[in-house]
């Protein structure tokens, strides 16, 4: 819906003889001109407000833009860099650092049988002492 009338051919013809019969033939030039004035006014006004409103747009979209550059100048990279390596540099630290005595785990029997097992297991593998074994229970059983 728009707010400007629409006016077509024979409401103009309507508007210039009203206008004609108001004004008269003889002041009819002096009107026109006068309306001509008005509505070059009202333009320039319009086109004011209009450049009045982008300036503003501009304006703010500057002061967004020096926001900007403030932040990534605030924001050094290197410095978040230096930062980040002193970070990786302390787990680093903290992760080849080795236990305290004190913070050792105890010492348990299940560290006694799996110590062992493996000496068992040491006994299957070695040839000469899998056929000692073998010795000792052929002469217990005879």
């Amino acid at each position: 819906m728009s707010l400007v009338p629409q006016l077509g051919l024979p409401e103009l013809l309507v508007l210039a003889v009203l206008v004609l019969l108001v004004v008269g033939p003889k002041d009819l030039p002096k009107f026109l001109y006068g309306a001509g004035q008005m509505v070059g006014k009202a333009r320039r006004l319009a086109d004011e407000f209009r450049a009045g409103l982008s300036q503003m747009a501009r304006e703010a979209e500057m002061e967004e833009m020096r926001q900007e550059i403030e932040n990534l100048k605030k924001a050094s990279p290197t410095e978040q860099i230096k930062s980040a390596m002193r970070d990786l540099e302390d787990d680093v630290r903290s992760a080849t650092v080795p236990a305290a005595p004190s913070q050792a785990a105890p010492h348990t029997d299940e560290d006694e049988l799996d110590h062992l097992h493996d000496d068992d297991e040491d006994d299957l593998t070695d040839p000469e002492a899998s056929a000692e074994d073998g010795e000792e229970k052929a002469s217990s059983h005879g």
